[in-house]
Order: C-alpha cells, then structure tokens, then sequence
C-alpha cells in the first residue's frame, strides 16, 4: 500500500489500515516524502503491518516508482534508460523502469564476511533487512509460519529477522523457490523482494561451499537468479568483486491492484 500524504500517519493508523477485516488490508505502508538531499526525487518510508517503521522493503521500492510514475512525479523512459535516486532507512538507491515495464531497484553491497554460514542449511545476512535463509528439500510441505515464527523469536529475539524458506532446483541451477516469513507482519507473505536477494546470494555460496559452483559471477558479467515466489517471479542480478556481491539489482513487474481513500 503506497501513499503521498502530508499529514504524518500515526502508528495506531497505520495498523489499521493494514487490517485484513477491518481495513484496506496490506503488508505494510509506503509514504513517499520530499527529500531533502540534492539529486533525490524522494524520501521513502516503510511501516510493517505492525504499524512501526520498519528497514527497507524491496518490492515495496519498486512499487513506489511505480506510485511515483503514476502520480507524475517521475517520468519514465519507456525505453528504460531514465533512472533516478531515491532516499531509505538505508542510504540512497537506483531505481527505473526496464523495457518491458519491469521496476528495478539497486541494493547496497554485500561483503561475504558478513554473510554467516549458521551450518550446511542455514545462513544470515543483512540486504538493507535481516534474513535468515533455510535451505529445504521440499518447500510446499514446510510450516513456514510455524517454523519462522520459532526462528525469528527464539534465535533473533525482539529485533526479529525475516525467515526464508529455499528449495534449490535440480533441473535448473540458476532457479529457486522462496517463501518467506516475514517480522512485523508475523505471518508469510506472498513475496518478499530483500528476502529473494538474501536467498539468491547464499545460494550462490552454497553452490560454492558443496564444491558445485554455478558460473563465475565476474566484475564484468552480472550473475542472474530466477526467484519463483507465491506472488510472482523475481530475477535478482550480482556481481562478485573480490569478497563483495556489487551491483546488486532486483527486478520484477509491479501491478496497480486498487486506489481509494480510507477514514482512519
């Protein structure tokens, strides 16, 4: 759910717009503000369903340059040359549209000494949120909000991390399926854009712990990863410069669902 206010929203607000029976219903709330940094089109905010401000929301990136364009505050080349920076919790971004009518946003760099290699099945790390990442043999049959829930209170305490359930595909290297559990919304959600690029990075390195690596991604050619999530296909793209995933890019289509207006 995306929104241009001036009038800042309360958390007691927030919460109940994001109510599935008695509200709009959403995983959380986007507000696009002006930024006051040059060079910056805006200033994002993101608040979980909890109705508390939360890290950064990758899909919920790219649906505020999707908001953006629509409401005329940026102007896409639809050939996909035209970029622009935006601010987040986490420092600035790219984003753009792709010929095709895919959004795109660009994540900061990863350092492999800050992924954490747990054991054989499970790692963490942080792409502007904080993953944990399980690797399964058989993703339909887990209990994702059972099993998240228990890592994400018992390992992770208050602060919580986002749980991502990965089942690698044997016909196709490149391919993963994810579900994620997702904090301050307690629950799985359909799609989460930091948790495919979490997912995508430790299995890369996965590959090349069990000695099957998968391609070389270079300084010059990017790596990319299908992610086949309940809510549709991600494609996250890196580059590995010596012990850092750079040029980390998340793509995927962005669907306009509704608009309205709410009493809250």
């Amino acid at each position: 759910m995306t929104s241009r206010i001036s009038t800042p929203l309360t958390s007691g607000q927030r919460l109940r717009m994001c109510n599935r029976k008695t509200g709009i219903g959403a995983d959380g709330v986007l507000v696009l503000q002006q930024s006051e940094l040059p060079g910056f089109t805006f200033k994002l905010l993101y608040y979980n369903a909890d109705g508390q401000e939360s890290s950064l929301c990758g899909n919920g990136s790219r649906c505020s340059l999707a908001f953006a364009e629509q409401i005329g505050l940026v102007d896409f080349d639809h050939a996909g040359s035209h970029v622009i920076k935006f601010e987040a919790c986490d420092g600035s971004h790219l984003g753009g549209k792709m010929a095709g009518g895919q959004y795109f946003v660009d994540i900061r760099d990863v350092r492999i000494s800050d992924v954490k290699r747990i054991d054989e099945m499970n790692y963490f790390l942080n792409t502007g949120s904080p993953h944990h990442v399980r690797f399964v043999e058989h993703l339909t049959q887990t209990d994702v909000p059972g099993i998240g829930k228990e890592i994400r209170w018992k390992t992770y305490g208050k602060e919580g991390s986002n749980v991502n359930f990965v089942q690698m595909s044997l016909q196709n290297p490149r391919q993963i399926s994810v579900r994620t559990f997702e904090r301050g919304v307690e629950d799985e959600t359909l799609a989460c854009g930091t948790g495919a690029v979490a997912s995508a990075i430790a299995a890369y390195l996965r590959h090349q712990y069990d000695k099957k690596p998968i391609g070389c991604a270079s300084s010059q050619d990017p790596m990319t990863t299908q992610v086949l999530m309940e809510g549709g296909t991600l494609e996250v793209a890196f580059k590995l410069q010596g012990n850092i995933f750079s040029d980390i890019r998340l793509r995927g289509p962005v669907r306009h669902v509704f608009e309205g207006n709410i009493v809250v």
